[in-house]
C-alpha cells in the first residue's frame, strides 16, 4: 500500500488517496469543516472546495463499489469477482483507445515501436 500511495501522490498530485479510505474520509471531514467555517481568502475556499469535491467523488465511488460488491457476492458467490476483472480489462482497453495523439507524442519511441509492429 505504501508503494501505491506513493505512486498516486507522484503521478496524480492533489488527487485523493487510493490506498486508504480512512485518509479520504478524514480529509473530507477536515475540508468540509474548513468550508463551513469559511476562510480569509476566496482563493483558499475555491481550492478547498475543489479538493473536497475530488475526495467526495472518491468516497462515493468506494461506497457504491461496496454496495455493488455485496449485492453481487450474495447473488453470485465467488463468480462476482469476474465483474471487477471485466471492468479492469475494459478500462485498460478503453484507455488505450481514447489516448489522444498529443498524449501519444509524449512517448514517441512507443509510437514508433507500435507502428513498426503494424508494418
Amino acid at each position: 500500500m505504501a508503494i501505491q500511495n506513493g505512486l498516486v501522490r507522484l503521478a496524480l498530485p492533489g488527487a485523493p488517496s487510493t490506498a486508504v479510505m480512512t485518509t479520504n474520509t478524514a480529509q473530507f471531514a477536515v475540508e468540509s469543516a474548513m468550508l463551513i467555517r469559511g476562510g480569509d481568502q476566496q482563493g483558499d475556499l475555491s481550492q478547498i472546495r475543489h479538493r473536497a469535491q475530488l475526495t467526495l467523488a472518491s468516497v462515493l465511488g468506494f461506497v457504491v463499489g461496496l454496495v455493488l460488491g455485496a449485492i453481487l457476492e450474495v447473488h453470485f458467490g465467488l463468480w462476482s469477482l469476474t465483474f471487477p476483472l471485466v471492468l479492469a480489462v475494459l478500462s485498460i482497453s478503453l484507455g488505450e483507445f481514447w489516448t489522444s495523439p498529443a498524449e501519444r507524442m509524449l512517448h514517441p519511441e512507443q509510437e514508433r515501436e507500435a507502428s513498426e509492429r503494424r508494418a
